[in-house]
């Protein structure tokens, strides 16, 4: 019996030429729907605090797409310091947190670089069960196939060679800062070139989605990289492997755009009514506490919408709060008013954890 050849996927350099055409109603759509979440996301006060919830929810839903199961109340209570309700609730931890550090990141360097994608990645899988080098580009060849532990004889797809990949992406961070491409466009092009190029081991869909947002914030199409694509991604699982794979095959980047456009699109949408309910409930919040006596109530409140769920001696720390009876007066002054609800402790036996139940309510 002959061993089935293998064939190296190469897709093609950018830019690729596209016909417009095909998918310039839902280009149309997906520009008005982000033009909207941008004025809304203009609008936000302390606006890093209250995306707090948003990178959790989208870090929940893009990991689900790999298999996870832990929702963003399982990544706040970890956070603070709580039990990790499922085995991998630190993967999705570590994927907001990635997000945070991508902002800083382009924030001080004003550019999408390498480095950034391999920080990414060090970040997303630091501390799981990940046996290559963290934050490296693959060393070896790779391939997807429908099971684990398939010989690459059985793959559905096989990467580029991995002495290709730096040239790859090399030639992707040249097309981000490309002028003559729409960005909406763009981050659909190089959200699929990364995904075909599979530079990593391991976590190449996860850092290809963080791409999306991050190259709207940085091309200035957000003001804020929340769009909470993968909601959509997520929803339709086989449709989205499916205008991956099939871009892979017939070279044609444009029924992959016209399903990419229809989820940013849809999730700005979405995200849209997302950010206007956490801003709402922050100013209902505001008013209902503006003449309050403690002169740390309204920073708590901020607090909260960034870290949902808290200890005591956490809101000490971060409020520079020099007595642990006026932290305690402050959760039990929440409690009372049913803001906060006690849900565990942090570590065995240690001080209790408190959830801010009405934001958590709203992205879950």
């Amino acid at each position: 019996m002959t061993k089935k050849s293998v064939i190296h996927h190469h897709p093609k350099y950018l830019p690729v030429k596209l016909d417009y055409g095909i998918f310039a109603r839902e280009l149309a759509e997906a520009q008005y729907a982000i033009g909207l979440l941008q004025g809304s996301q203009k609008t936000l006060h302390n606006a890093l605090h209250l995306i707090g919830p948003l990178v959790a929810k989208e870090a929940e839903v893009s990991s689900k797409i790999e298999g996870t199961q832990s929702t963003s109340k399982d990544v706040f209570v970890y956070a603070a310091g709580g039990r990790a309700m499922h085995t991998d609730t630190p993967v999705v931890s570590n994927y907001r947190s990635a997000m945070y550090d991508a902002i800083f990141a382009i924030q001080a360097r004003k550019k999408i670089t390498k480095h950034l994608m391999m920080s990414l990645h060090s970040k997303l899988l630091k501390g799981v069960r990940y046996k290559g080098k963290l934050g490296a580009f693959r060393g070896d060849d790779v391939w997807i196939a429908e099971r684990e532990g398939d010989p690459i004889e059985k793959a559905l797809y096989v990467p580029p060679e991995h002495i290709h990949i730096t040239s790859y992406i090399d030639n992707l961070i040249k097309y981000v800062d490309e002028k003559d491409e729409i960005n909406l466009v763009k981050a659909g092009v190089v959200h699929y070139q990364f995904e075909a190029v599979h530079p990593f081991e391991d976590g190449n869909g996860r850092i290809g989605r963080l791409l999306i947002p991050l190259i709207l914030y940085y091309k200035g199409e957000l003001s804020l990289p929340i769009v909470y694509s993968s909601g959509y991604f997520e929803a339709r699982a086989d449709q989205y492997r499916d205008a991956l794979r099939k871009t892979d095959t017939t070279g044609k980047y444009e029924p992959w755009l016209k399903f990419f456009l229809s989820a940013i699109s849809e999730q700005a949408k979405e995200t849209l009514v997302l950010v206007d309910k956490i801003r709402d409930l922050n100013s209902l919040l505001k008013k209902k506490y503006e003449n309050s006596k403690s002169p740390y109530i309204l920073r708590l409140i901020d607090l909260l919408f960034e870290s949902p769920v808290i200890s005591p001696p956490e809101i000490m720390k971060r409020l520079g709060i020099p007595s642990r009876m006026t932290a305690l007066r402050l959760v039990e002054q929440l409690q009372s008013d049913k803001v906060l609800f006690e849900v565990g402790q942090k570590g065995s036996g240690g001080t209790s954890l408190y959830a801010f139940a009405e934001l958590l309510d709203i992205i879950s």
